[in-house]
């Protein structure tokens, strides 16, 4: 559990100094908005990182599925003709897409609930698997 709060601080706090950053070379006003989702959103993908590799073991293994579940699966799954905007409000990272108002890889979906309410979505799914990967951690060394 530890790790899982030094790698959510370390990388909320990377990301939100990087978009700090990024607003200021490009000269744009700056967005606290922007910056807190981006962090929020770095904080929660180390927690879900974690939480993938314990479960895997295999640190290429969690990566590939961290990487190709929010690049390849939820734009495939989302996009599938008819199926694609039923199962498109209860993908995880457009949920949190949705939160950010990155809408580049979904078309747009009948909501469920407020953007407020896909953040809590998308930390109620990484809180889900950070448990599940606790529990087997736990049975696997005992």
């Amino acid at each position: 559990m530890c790790e899982a709060v030094v790698a959510a601080v370390f990388c909320g706090l990377s990301a939100g100094l990087m978009v700090i950053g990024a607003f200021l070379v490009a000269g744009e006003p700056l967005t606290p908005r922007a910056v807190a989702g981006i962090a929020l959103y770095a904080a929660l993908a180390a927690v879900l990182g974690v939480g993938v590799g314990a479960l895997l073991r295999h640190s290429a293994g969690a990566v590939s599925v961290l990487l190709l579940w929010p690049l390849l699966v939820e734009p495939l799954v989302g996009n599938l003709p008819g199926r694609g905007p039923q199962v498109g409000p209860y993908l995880p990272f457009a949920n949190m897409f949705r939160f950010l108002d990155v809408q580049w890889l979904f078309p747009g979906y009948g909501w469920h609930w407020s953007t407020a309410g896909s953040l809590g979505y998308f930390t109620a799914l990484v809180a889900v698997v950070f448990a599940a990967a606790v529990i087997v951690v736990n049975r696997r060394d005992a």
